[in-house]
């Protein structure tokens, strides 16, 4: 078998909600026929492959954390409008005025606080201030929710995708690609490998498989997200302390 590990697949966080995305394929020589390789889009002797998904904490320090944070924060994970104004080849706010009255609709979303002409009359000082009070209203609404987030995918890789060649399922690659994807996650940052929220039937049949077998820390942790007590695989490469 040969690995081959792509990191950050989808180019730069900023394009796809501060994420990267790193993935594995497994090659065995002679595995797979080309009807597979056309109709999985496998390369070569590819047999298939495992993709992770995550934040990286630099990148969550530069795009989500403050007063600007938390608005790229709402745009990016609730849809806020009126903040956020995308280019081809770089993402930029709006014009303040225009992010202080979508601020009010957002802060105070019975009332509309500003018109048109109000903005045009406002000092600079004055459109400072009202920014201060909206964005003070989002803070004591939203905070929590956006620490949840952090703490969900920061630096918390979870398998975005796996698959193997339907002719060669039910041969161990799939564990061997979870297995390696964990090792290289480790050797490379550090970190431990994460179950996705949302499974196929098959996934979580894989994920249990490695739980029984007690495969270093396998293990289910606390899903922080939506304030919800769930749960979530994990395994780590780190071997097993002595008790």
């Amino acid at each position: 078998m040969r690995f081959e590990f792509t990191e950050d697949t989808e180019g730069t966080a900023a394009n796809n909600n501060g994420h990267v995305v790193h993935r594995l394929d497994l090659h065995v020589e002679g595995k797979t026929n080309a009807n597979e390789r056309f109709n999985n889009a496998f390369n070569g002797d590819e047999v298939g492959y495992i993709s992770v998904t995550y934040i990286p904490s630099e990148v969550w320090r530069e795009r989500y954390t403050g007063d600007w944070g938390l608005l790229r924060w709402g745009s990016d994970f609730h849809g806020w409008c009126g903040f956020l104004k995308p280019s081809r080849y770089e993402e930029k706010f709006y014009p303040f005025p225009k992010v202080v009255k979508s601020l009010a609709k957002q802060a105070m979303p019975h009332r509309d606080w500003i018109t048109e002409d109000e903005l045009e009359e406002m000092s600079d000082s004055e459109l400072e201030e009202r920014f201060e009070f909206y964005i003070e209203k989002l803070h004591d609404r939203y905070d929590e929710e956006r620490e949840r987030t952090r703490r969900f995918h920061v630096d918390k890789p979870r398998v975005e995708f796996i698959r193997v060649a339907r002719s060669q399922q039910r041969q161990g690659y799939g564990t061997a690609l979870y297995r390696r994807m964990t090792k290289e996650l480790d050797r490379r940052f550090g970190f431990p490998l994460y179950a996705s929220q949302l499974q196929r039937d098959c996934a979580e049949a894989a994920w249990e498989k490695l739980v029984t077998l007690d495969w270093n820390h396998a293990k289910e942790e606390e899903v922080p997200f939506e304030g919800d007590s769930s749960t979530r695989y994990k395994i780590s490469a780190k071997e097993r302390q002595p008790a």
